[in-house]
């Protein structure tokens, strides 16, 4: 839905722009009717809250973004929220990598599979000891264990793209969780991770790259080279 919004923000074309509200009622559908599917089986898991405020409260001391010398301020609402968002993500992205990595044919493709479970896993422990460390839940609903089964459902193609992109966007929502973050230590630590990210989405794109799977989107005409075929 997010990216729906963003494209459709992006278009100036009636057309384009109808299109991508139609697409974002239809997700907005889908997500209803996951929520409440996952409601009526009991297995929806809701993230941390906390009490209602009873008045205004207004920032008096520098030290309310500091977080690494000290006493640590306790966490603010979108703190926890990004927190535990991206606890869920990469916890169902170490499940579906999991499954990715013993089924992908190419060894390259199944070791970088591995790799990003890894990686998502290592990020799933760092959230979560944050969210202990301040007596907030962090259970995840993607803990069932991943099928003992080898044949894949997707080329190995696919699952790259797929997990190049899934990450891309990731990478993207770190970005966001800094934007709504004040405590310096939360920030350094979704730097810290989204240079991590950064570097597997690279390796993946190269890997899309030597196997001749990556098709290059549009680009702007480069005039420079135009002028020097032109004399050739």
């Amino acid at each position: 839905m997010q990216m729906y919004a963003q494209g459709k923000a992006l278009c100036a074309r009636k057309d384009i722009r109808d299109y991508f509200s139609e697409c974002l009622i239809e997700s907005d559908k889908l997500h209803d009717k996951a929520v409440d599917l996952l409601e009526s089986k009991g297995i929806y898991t809701r993230s941390p809250y906390i009490d209602t405020p009873d008045q205004v409260y207004y920032v008096t001391k520098q030290n309310f973004m500091s977080g690494w010398i000290g006493k640590q301020r306790p966490l603010l609402s979108l703190e926890i929220a990004n927190l535990y968002a991206n606890l869920q993500r990469n916890a169902l992205g170490a499940n579906y990598l999991t499954g990715f990595s013993q089924v992908a044919k190419s060894k390259q493709v199944q070791q970088y599979m591995t790799r990003g479970k890894e990686i998502a896993a290592k990020h799933v422990q760092i959230f979560t000891t944050k969210l202990q460390k301040h007596q907030l839940p962090a259970s995840t609903v993607w803990e069932d264990p991943v099928t003992d089964s080898t044949v894949a459902p997707f080329s190995d193609k696919l699952m790259l793209f797929q997990v190049t992109t899934t990450n891309s966007v990731g990478l993207a929502y770190y970005g966001t969780s800094i934007s709504t973050t004040f405590r310096r230590d939360l920030a350094a630590i979704y730097v810290r991770l989204m240079g991590e990210i950064g570097k597997y989405i690279e390796d993946g794109g190269n890997l899309l790259i030597e196997n001749g799977w990556m098709e290059e989107p549009p680009r702007m005409i480069d005039h420079d080279q135009l002028a020097k075929d032109g004399k050739m």
